[in-house]
């Protein structure tokens, strides 16, 4: 009986160091730009934002970066997917779920019932319009990094049962040009 007792004790400690290494090994935003995001008299440009998202993907596994080509300026546009690595690795049939659903006209019920339980919520969320407003480019990397660090129930549920697509920054080349004029005049009477 004690041994059984220690196996489980060494059995959770082992788990608990493992979520704590695994959640050690995403850069937190702070550390990657130096500084923390919103921070007064800091502005991180868009160019560095993508560096950070690309890492992300990197590392935690739950997050997949899509660029959807080029700004005007030929910046990377881009569409993040946050999710459960087992829902990354199906998105392709969480789609053809969703598409089924979204007329589910001359499909049986016991299908419909089927289809909504095999699928996933799908949420799209944007982060940043004008360029000038420039807290939402700033807010997402913030917001990646928890939903692909954090080790919690809550989260877990969350990346298991929806599939996030946001767009980080509709206008990356304004947020460059803003983060630019900004680092030339900060400090100063502009």
């Amino acid at each position: 009986m004690r041994r059984m007792r220690g196996a489980a004790v060494v059995a959770a400690i082992a788990a608990a160091v493992a979520a704590a290494g695994a959640q050690g090994q995403v850069t937190a935003p702070e550390k990657f730009f130096g500084h923390q995001l919103g921070a007064d008299r800091m502005l991180a440009r868009w160019d560095r934002i993508v560096e950070y998202y690309k890492l992300l993907e990197k590392e935690s596994g739950r997050l997949k970066v899509i660029d959807m080509g080029p700004s005007t300026m030929g910046n990377p546009f881009l569409l993040l997917v946050v999710s459960s690595p087992a829902n990354l690795a199906k998105l392709e049939e969480v789609r053809q779920i969703n598409a089924k659903l979204s007329d589910p006209r001359g499909i049986p019920e016991a299908e419909i019932k089927k289809l909504t339980a095999d699928g996933k919520a799908v949420v799209v969320q944007s982060f940043g319009l004008h360029a000038t407003e420039v807290a939402a480019a700033q807010t997402a990397p913030e917001f990646i990094y928890e939903l692909a660090s954090r080790q919690d129930a809550d989260t877990q549920r969350v990346l298991d049962n929806v599939i996030s697509i946001m767009i980080p920054c509709f206008n990356p080349d304004g947020q460059i040009m803003v983060a630019d004029w900004y680092k030339k005049y900060v400090g100063t009477e502009y």
